[in-house]
């Protein structure tokens, strides 16, 4: 854990004497003592990601999740006069310190263990066999089909999923769905906030059993929550977690809607991932349909950038920038896209990867299987490795280091990540992230787009044509040549 957290390292070690936190807190002279040895530090820290799991943890309620317009973001806001300083929400909370190796053991019983996948038991690749379904899914329902499956089949009294507000069409709102029809309205990604943990304190307030749709940071919060509560172990009977490289402020999608001319109050709704798959971003406002094509779809390179910048590299919510899980490592079920050149040329419905880690998830997916309600097989490790983009959370190290040199604290994960000098250039692409709340460098960032990104990825798309006209026996020493290492299989 990244030092300098004198409250953290009081509720970390789970001592939870009121007195003993109350004269660690006093150190912070920041912060009011009642907000110092809450999730307020980890705002001020920015290692709030915004899930809502505070809120639901706090036992008097002082703790609510509000929007900051300005940012983009959902953070917890502190009531002072309700709270008792007991240091729960901090004990939950995923800021400051995720032990993945500690969950994972408590809480997977997979045999297998792959750098990039984590910890598993078996690996799926198919679709709902429903056709509505698999179409409306962002990459193959496999998520909805299972959420009903296990609704209607008395498995779950109902799921945590993420819709959006009907009352303002480009924000989130998390949803304790009970029936096949929310289900079916919150299905598809979506490209922003999510404080999907708000309604833990519901779930575990109501009797029956639940699941949960979220990603790594739901994931992980859920987790350390259920370590120390037996009674949300046992009302969650299934955590499905969503592959996830990083999640955007809700200024990306202002940001994406201004470039494409569109003024985001007259967006009457916004699917991320529509039109089947891959998809394309479906955006309704006043009597138009606005179809546009995604960045792993897009072919123009001037368009793929933009794009990227919209919902990548800067507007990323800053926590993001330091989490190391894309594959959602202590889920019982992890859902991905198979990004396969083979599967885009003849599948265009749908078609999800899964990766069982528990028992309890993989009999889910078999007794789903077998009643017909899922078209999946057995897909192979060799293929899961380059199914998914892996580069950027492999270069979190990097990240890392680039936070610790600007005097940023780092969370904790339990494991080191070395940082070469290619990770920390690999950083500085993402400096726009902390600027991005200011309209005013809006028009910097397109320009950076244009003019740095869009050549570079022109001349990378040009090496990577001429590679291809290289054999594959001159490869080796034509690196060997230009001082760089041997790809894999070369």
């Amino acid at each position: 854990m990244a030092q300098g957290y004198t409250v953290g390292s009081v509720i970390n070690s789970m001592d939870r004497n009121t007195n003993s936190v109350r004269e660690s807190a006093r150190g912070n002279q920041s912060l009011p003592v009642a907000a110092a040895f809450t999730v307020q530090s980890v705002v001020q820290e920015g290692n709030c990601m915004g899930c809502g799991t505070c809120t639901s943890a706090c036992p008097t309620g002082a703790l609510q999740m509000e929007l900051d317009d300005k940012r983009g973001v959902l953070h917890p806001v502190l009531d002072e006069s309700l709270c008792t300083q007991c240091g729960r929400c901090l004990e939950v909370c995923p800021g400051r310190e995720v032990l993945l190796d500690d969950l994972s053991d408590q809480f997977l019983d997979g045999e297998h263990q792959q750098e990039r996948l984590g910890r598993y038991r078996s690996l799926w690749l198919g679709a709902a066999t429903d056709e509505p379904v698999r179409f409306q899914g962002a990459s193959g329902g496999l998520i909805t089909a299972l959420l009903i499956y296990a609704l209607e089949t008395n498995r779950i009294d109902g799921a945590i999923v993420l819709g959006h507000d009907p009352e303002a069409p480009l924000q989130t709102r998390p949803v304790l769905a009970r029936s096949r029809e929310e289900i079916l309205a919150a299905s598809g990604s979506k490209y922003c906030p999510s404080a999907v943990n708000v309604l833990l304190g519901d779930v575990r307030k109501q009797p029956g059993t639940y699941a949960v749709v979220g990603l790594p940071c739901h994931v992980h919060a859920i987790r350390k929550w259920q370590a120390t509560d037996p009674v949300l172990r046992e009302r969650i009977r299934y955590v499905f977690g969503l592959f996830c490289a990083n999640s955007n402020t809700y200024l990306g999608t202002e940001y994406f809607l201004r470039n494409q001319g569109i003024h985001p109050d007259a967006v009457q709704s916004i699917r991320y991932r529509a039109q089947g798959w891959p998809g394309e971003i479906e955006v309704r406002a006043g009597d138009l349909l606005c179809l546009f094509g995604r960045a792993t779809t897009e072919k123009d390179v001037r368009k793929k950038t933009l794009l990227a910048s919209a919902f990548h590299h800067d507007f990323m919510i800053p926590r993001c920038l330091v989490c190391p899980d894309q594959t959602g490592e202590l889920a019982d079920l992890s859902f991905a896209d198979p990004h396969l050149s083979e599967l885009r040329a003849r599948v265009h419905d749908g078609i999800s990867w899964c990766i069982a880690r528990t028992a309890t998830g993989e009999n889910l997916l078999t007794d789903a299987l077998r009643d017909g309600v899922l078209s999946v097989g057995p897909f192979p490790e060799e293929t899961a490795r380059r199914a998914q983009n892996y580069t950027y959370k492999e270069a979190v190290g990097g990240r890392m280091a680039d936070w610790k040199a600007c005097g940023r604290p780092v969370p904790s994960f339990g494991r080191s990540y070395p940082a070469t000098r290619r990770m920390r250039r690999l950083a500085r692409a993402y400096h726009w992230s902390f600027h991005s709340h200011h309209r005013w460098v809006w028009p910097w960032i397109r320009l950076t787009c244009i003019c740095v990104r869009t050549p570079r990825a022109r001349f990378r798309k040009g090496v990577g044509r001429m590679k291809k006209c290289v054999p594959k026996w001159m490869r080796p020493s034509i690196r060997r040549a230009l001082g760089r290492k041997a790809g894999p299989g070369e």
